[in-house]
This record gives structure tokens, sequence and C-alpha cells, in this order.
């Protein structure tokens, strides 16, 4: 019996991210998933989201899917709430960082753009200071988002990372 998926408005496979295994959405449907992420459809819980990330940045970093479908898919992130989501997206942005590292500076150059338009509202909300009534989860969330936010070169934040790299230069001399 043949099932088309194509036609069905939503399906997510590995329900709450259950099963160790890899899951590889056709373009098409991780694209409908993105927009269904950015519209908060209830039926994507965190653990279904954070496998999507984890999945779609896996087959990207493998080569076997293309990095731009994994690029356009974390871009309906922006808005995101949850840390756990939050920590797995900004550990595939890392790996693929990583990943990318002997490339040549336009390609780092465009990656560090793109994270720039990702990370910039989430890292503005949250900002350096802890708020008086923060929860633990957000104080633990800032630390990795100012990382990040000094990679993307995010105004305010580029300063930091350039004392780092200052920092460890010296520690190496």
């Amino acid at each position: 019996m043949c099932i088309s998926l194509s036609d069905l408005t939503f399906y997510k496979l590995n329900d709450s991210a259950s099963g160790a295994y890899r899951v590889k959405y056709p373009p098409a449907r991780l694209e409908m998933l993105g927009k269904q992420i950015a519209n908060g459809n209830p039926k994507l819980n965190p653990s279904d989201r954070i496998s999507l990330i984890a999945d779609s940045a896996a087959f990207a970093i493998s080569g076997l899917s293309p990095t731009t479908e994994f690029l356009s898919f974390i871009e309906s992130f922006k808005h995101e709430s949850n840390f756990f989501v939050w920590d797995e997206l900004l550990h595939c942005l890392s790996q693929l960082r990583s990943a990318w590292s002997k490339q040549p500076e336009r390609v780092t150059a465009a990656l560090r753009e793109f994270s720039k338009s990702v990370l910039r509202a989430k890292v503005e909300e949250i900002g350096w200071d802890k708020a008086p009534d923060e929860d633990y989860l957000t104080s633990r969330l800032r630390p990795r988002l100012i990382t990040e936010a000094g990679f993307a070169q995010i105004e305010g934040y580029s300063y930091l990372r350039n004392m780092l790299r200052i920092e460890s230069k010296k520690e190496h001399e």
C-alpha cells in the first residue's frame, strides 16, 4: 500500500524524537515545517523542534543535503522561546561553523551575516544583563547567545569576541 504524503497539510515523523534515528525530509516538507514552526504550530513540541534542527543540521554538515536547506529552515526559529530549542540551534550553528572553518573568508562572512539575522532579535531580548526576575534557563542561554553574537559581530557583542581573541593570543605567547 502506498500513501501519498504530499497531500497532507501536516506530518512529522519520529514524533517527539522518540526514536534514535535521523529523518531526512524532502526540501518542500522541511520548508513547510519551518513555516509551521514560525507560525507557532502547537503540534510541533520542543522535542520535535529540537530533532528537526538536529536532523537537518546533521544532513547538511555531512553533505547529504544542501547547507542552504538547513540555513533556510533555521530562519524559522527567530522568535523561538524555548531554551532547549535555542541550545540545539546554537550548537548546530557552531558545528556548521567548525565544519566550514577552512572555507574562504567570503563564506565565513556570509555565515556571520546569516547568524546575525537569526540571532539579533533574541540577543536584543536577553541582552547583557540579568533581569531581576529572570529564570534560570534564560541565565544559561545568555552566555551561549553572547558567544554566537560575538562570532556574528552583532554590534556591541563583537568587542567581547575581539577581547577574548586578544587574551587567547597573550596566553599562547
